[in-house]
């Protein structure tokens, strides 16, 4: 559960418009349209960001993770989950399916995740394997100073 206090401001980003609705009839105050690897936002407005399940169905996860640490404030945090090849031949297997089929972009393994996140510059990476999900934080390095997180759902 991610807690955010009153101060809080959160934005919603998706490329989806079905998305972006979805995301309105929870709560979500101000949903944002966008493109995950050229997000409206200038550098270092955020102190944390959130992707869920989504890195996999892109074509190219690393220039979105680098997107994402962009608009981190120094000290902000990302946090996220992917699915990730290598964790066993019938994931694979459904992995591949899913790419012919363009539901998928070229995923990654969990080495590549964390190549990914290294190469955007962040820091304090913290992998949790769950068979072909992984969890992941990670962190911009620098000092917080606010109270603003985005979530691209």
């Amino acid at each position: 559960m991610h807690l955010v206090r009153p101060r809080g401001h959160h934005v919603s980003a998706d490329l989806s418009a079905s998305m972006l609705h979805r995301a309105r009839r929870r709560g979500a105050r101000t949903p944002v349209q966008a493109d995950i690897t050229n997000l409206p936002f200038p550098p270092a407005t955020f102190d944390t960001c959130l992707t869920y399940n989504g890195l996999h169905c892109l074509p190219d996860p690393a220039a979105a993770l680098r997107e994402l640490a962009r608009v981190l404030r120094p000290g902000g945090t990302l946090r996220g989950t992917t699915l990730v090849r290598g964790t066993s031949p019938r994931h694979d297997a459904l992995f591949a399916l899913m790419r012919r089929l363009s539901l998928f972009g070229p995923s990654g393994t969990t080495a590549d995740l964390r190549a990914w996140l290294t190469a955007a510059g962040l820091t304090d990476i913290t992998l949790t394997p769950s068979g072909a999900v992984t969890g992941f934080t990670a962190r911009k390095s620098g000092t917080q100073h606010s109270r603003t997180s985005a979530k691209v759902v």
